[in-house]
């Protein structure tokens, strides 16, 4: 498997679709992004085919560009061109925010047809943020970052977190949105939107999370972590959510050992069941558990 081969790029001329798929089964590689053009040949405009082949041999797709050139200007009024790139618009493609667009080159008379990422302005105002700030945010070791997520994408968050190697500690006011099948889908890993970083933090504070895949986010993202406070929500199953996080501190982070859960409201009885939840199911064989304030701390060994 070539493991390094995350870009590839093609510019094609008469290759058949069936042909470029054979290549694709046969190229064992975690392929990231795919930039295509070719000339002549509608079959490539086939959505079904290009789904089924992202699905099954693409799974790790997160940038795709595609640009089509046809000849015959006149294939634009064709009833089953359009049929086709319809099928451009289904859910699989709203999804990865891969969108579809024609054009017509009259000066030269060629059809133009492409698939491209969304993008809008505030995506480029992040990162022309970032690239001003770059240079200084590596020259200081910072080890310290306290940010506020709430308007910042999960992929420029990402972006934050790789110019800040030394950091020991993170607070996060308000999380960036993770939809629940980004982690979870039947065919898109965690990898499609966060690689795992080198980094050195131990404590972890979410002050205010709404999905449970923002704390598995995190868990990902700080594998040596030893300490994670987590402010949570009225409307959360308390139980599964401390099932989940020690499951993930059993399996993948192997230096957690202090969690402290903040519940508004919190209850000696909400202690107990927590209490009888971990040693029914076994989960920590040495710990500590009590209440202080409105936190419900967990100490194991």
């Amino acid at each position: 498997m070539l493991y390094k081969l995350v870009h590839i790029q093609f510019d094609m001329y008469e290759a058949w679709f069936d042909d470029f798929k054979i290549f694709m089964s046969k190229l064992c590689a975690p392929i990231q992004v795919l930039r295509i053009k070719y000339h002549i040949g509608s079959d490539y405009l086939e959505a079904d085919e290009w789904e089924h082949l992202i699905k099954m041999r693409l799974p790790y797709l997160r940038t795709f560009d595609y640009e089509y050139h046809e000849d015959y200007v006149t294939a634009y009024e064709d009833n089953h061109f359009h049929t086709k790139i319809n099928r451009f618009t289904s859910s699989f493609w709203i999804k990865h925010q891969w969108f579809f667009e024609f054009g017509i080159n009259m000066d030269e008379e060629i059809l133009v047809c492409s698939i491209h990422p969304y993008s809008d302005s505030s995506h480029d105002e992040h990162q022309l943020f970032i690239n001003t700030l770059k240079p200084t945010f590596l020259a200081v070791q910072f080890t310290r970052l306290k940010i506020d997520c709430k308007h910042i994408p999960i992929g420029i968050f990402i972006k934050i977190m790789h110019l800040f190697p030394h950091l020991d500690s993170l607070e996060v006011l308000s999380l960036p949105n993770i939809q629940p099948d980004w982690v979870f889908d039947n065919y898109v890993d965690m990898h499609q939107f966060a690689t795992p970083i080198d980094n050195k933090i131990v404590n972890v504070n979410l002050n205010k999370i709404i999905y449970i895949e923002q704390v598995h986010f995190f868990l990902y993202l700080c594998p040596s972590i030893e300490y994670f406070q987590v402010n949570i929500p009225k409307h959360m199953d308390l139980k599964m959510l401390l099932r989940f996080i020690l499951t993930q501190a059993n399996t993948y982070n192997f230096y957690f050992r202090f969690l402290c859960l903040g519940i508004t409201n919190v209850s000696e009885d909400m202690l107990q069941q927590l209490q009888k939840m971990i040693d029914s199911e076994q989960l920590l064989s040495s710990y500590m558990i009590k209440r202080i304030g409105n936190y419900i701390c967990l100490k194991w060994n």
